[in-house]
């Protein structure tokens, strides 16, 4: 019968036995029924022949006359011989099966107990594994932690760094430009009021030199003088020399306006701003670390707060109380299996020492005679062995009709028994079909719905879940839940640090104070530079 057949008929037996046809079932057992038959034809036959055996010998009547060279010692003792050989080799594989059969019941018994059992271990710590989890946190915040703290003495390195090498130097030119620049702004204007001054002198001159030239004139032009008209043409040629500059009035303006702003204020409190940076970039280091730890400590809470509240043994409960009863029961029946496996193991061995002593008369008798018909050469103690020799013999006989029956009906049940468990248990249990008989409900009473009582979905599959469990899965993914949670999803710590994430990201270093004097800065010194200050001729106006 296929694995199909034995489906249906297991499915039949569990939902309703009453519906079981003797016809499947004969077919089902047939190999059973075969050896039942036999079982009964050899006890039949035994008992039988064991008691027409007795009766004859009480008699004094041969059971099977035998005449001719068939009956002669030398053919008896060949065959008996053999049925010594096919003896104990029976004897050995008795042995070997009674103690292989016991040790594979209490194996089986402890193995499926241990294997409820791991599988009840392994769903009860899926709550440690919650807690394992949100403690091992701590590790990452530790090492967050301590490389936030080596972060400082490296921020405060680069920025001095920066600053000596870098900024310092500029800051420095430009204030030696800027007192440069406020120096030649000081020129323009001080040359500004000298070119006034000397405006003004010079109109001044230029009346008085007209006024006398005028009277000079005068003088000259009298008819009392003589010879005076060279120099009258030389008077009237006398004149002061222009002043040849450019006006700077427009050029003054702007760098009035310009000097309103004080440029090397300017640079000297970006210097002293410099020489304070290294403690205002530790104390915003300082900050900064500040909110990361924050960050992380509500990060760690918001995972333990979400741990706490997790519903777990809403989805463990029934898998853990099923599976507990399940192995009390199995403990309980596995407790009665090795019970009578005990008791059966006894039997056995007390047939197999039956069967040893059935071997050793054998032996015995067969040495006897041996002696008795080959080597003593005395006729009296010649028979003598060879009665004692068949008398072990006749002992053989005699306990092989008596346990015979026996050792065939044990043999019998235990294959009995034995097969089924091994055809409908072991053999489904090992190849996976078991989980698959589960898989359908319609395989199982009406009243028993497995993964209702388990919590687990309707569609859900015990095959799958045993080969995701055979390849290794966390057993979590593996119990497929009607109200499933995606504990990866769930405890993901990248969904919890996006406020960490973004306090990191925003780890910068606010330097507005200094930004905002190199931008005043950079304008002035445009506006020194749009001036035109150095377009002033200071040259020409130094010689005038």
């Amino acid at each position: 019968m296929g694995p199909v057949q034995e489906i249906k008929l297991l499915r039949v037996f569990f939902t309703n036995s009453s519906l079981l046809k003797t016809s499947e079932v004969v077919k089902y057992a047939a190999g059973y029924v075969t050896c039942a038959v036999i079982a009964i034809l050899f006890v039949i036959f035994a008992l039988v022949f064991g008691i027409i055996f007795c009766t004859f010998r009480y008699r004094g009547r041969k059971v099977l006359p035998c005449e001719g060279g068939i009956c002669a010692p030398t053919p008896v003792l060949l065959a008996l011989l053999f049925i010594l050989c096919w003896l104990i080799a029976g004897l050995i594989c008795t042995f070997y099966m009674n103690q292989k059969a016991h040790d594979e019941v209490s194996y089986g018994v402890r193995d499926l107990s241990r294997t409820l059992q791991d599988f009840r271990v392994s769903v009860s710590r899926i709550p440690e594994a919650i807690s394992k989890v949100v403690t091992e946190f701590e590790v990452p915040k530790a090492k967050v932690f301590a490389d936030l703290e080596s972060f400082r003495p490296v921020i405060n390195r680069t920025v001095n760094d920066k600053i000596n090498n870098e900024i310092r130097p500029l800051l420095e030119h430009a204030l030696k430009t800027a007192r440069d620049l406020e120096g030649a702004a000081q020129l323009v204007l001080s040359i500004n009021v000298t070119l006034r001054n000397l405006q003004t002198r010079q109109k001044n001159l230029n009346t008085e030199l007209s006024n006398l030239r005028e009277d000079l004139l005068k003088v000259l032009s009298d008819q009392n003088c003589v010879n005076c008209a060279e120099a009258s043409s030389i008077v009237q040629r006398i004149q002061l020399g222009e002043i040849q500059t450019s006006t700077v009035g427009e050029l003054v303006k702007k760098i009035i306006n310009v000097r309103k702003i004080n440029l090397l204020g300017i640079f000297q409190k970006a210097l002293q701003a410099l020489n304070n940076m290294p403690d205002f970039v530790n104390t915003q280091a300082s900050r900064s670390i500040s909110d990361v730890a924050v960050a992380l400590n509500s990060t760690e809470a918001e995972i333990r707060l979400y741990a706490s509240s997790f519903p777990i043994n809403q989805y463990i409960g029934p898998i853990n109380s099923g599976v507990l009863t399940f192995e009390q029961k199995t403990d309980l029946y596995g407790e009665e299996v090795e019970r009578y496996e005990y008791y059966r193991w006894i039997v056995g061995t007390v047939l197999c020492c039956v069967l040893l002593l059935i071997v050793a008369c054998t032996v015995l008798g067969l040495i006897l005679g041996v002696w008795g018909l080959y080597i003593l050469r005395d006729p009296d103690s010649s028979r003598r062995r060879r009665n004692d020799g068949a008398s072990f013999l006749l002992i053989q006989v005699y306990l092989t009709f008596i346990f015979a029956w026996l050792l065939i009906i044990f043999v019998f049940i235990t294959f009995l028994i034995g097969g089924n468990i091994q055809k409908l248990i072991c053999k489904n249990w090992a190849n996976g079909d078991i989980y698959r008989f589960l898989d359908d409900p319609k395989n199982l009473p009406n009243d028993i719905n497995l993964k209702k009582q388990l919590g687990l979905k309707e569609n859900s599959s015990f095959t799958d879940m045993y080969n995701q469990c055979k390849s290794g899965s966390p057993i979590w993914d593996v119990l497929q839940f009607s109200k499933p949670i995606d504990l990866d999803s769930a405890f993901n710590i990248s969904q919890y640090t996006s406020g960490l994430e973004e306090k990191v990201n925003n780890f910068t270093l606010n330097v507005a104070p200094l930004k905002t004097m190199s931008t005043i800065a950079v304008r002035v010194l445009m506006e020194y530079n749009n001036s035109g200050v150095d377009q002033v001729p200071f040259d020409s106006m130094l010689e005038q």
